[in-house]
């Protein structure tokens, strides 16, 4: 746990001087958002965790075309907290959108595909 805490403290550090540089919607933000959310998760503090990585996804879904791989990121961790809650129906819905976004913005033997993929088939056993 020290080590999620020394990585949260350094992307909260980096989350404020992003917010005092960049615009609202930077893709940069989403990133830190995104990046916070990841880690809480591992905390085990989904509640914290959607709320940064739904942030990340609202930036990503204003500024990017909407089948970029970054935005299936996105939905891929949030799929994964849902999944971590017991929340399983939520983690289906929001996998099957994040492999919809890799199959039309990335080669169908891509690493983030295949474990997109994978991921949807561990959540859907479930």
């Amino acid at each position: 746990m020290g080590d999620c805490s020394k990585a949260l403290s350094f992307l909260e550090k980096a989350l404020d001087i992003r917010q005092r540089i960049q615009t609202s919607n930077h893709p940069n933000l989403a990133d830190s958002y995104n990046n916070l959310g990841v880690v809480y998760t591992k905390m085990k503090d989904y509640s914290k965790a959607l709320s940064f990585l739904k942030k990340g996804r609202e930036i990503r879904q204003q500024m990017q075309h909407p089948d970029q791989p970054k935005l299936g990121d996105s939905y891929n961790n949030i799929a994964w907290v849902h999944y971590k809650m017991g929340k399983h129906p939520e983690a289906v819905k929001y996998q099957k959108r994040a492999v919809e976004i890799g199959e039309v913005s990335l080669p169908p033997n891509h690493p983030r595909l295949v474990f997109w993929k994978q991921k949807l088939k561990t959540i859907e056993v479930k």
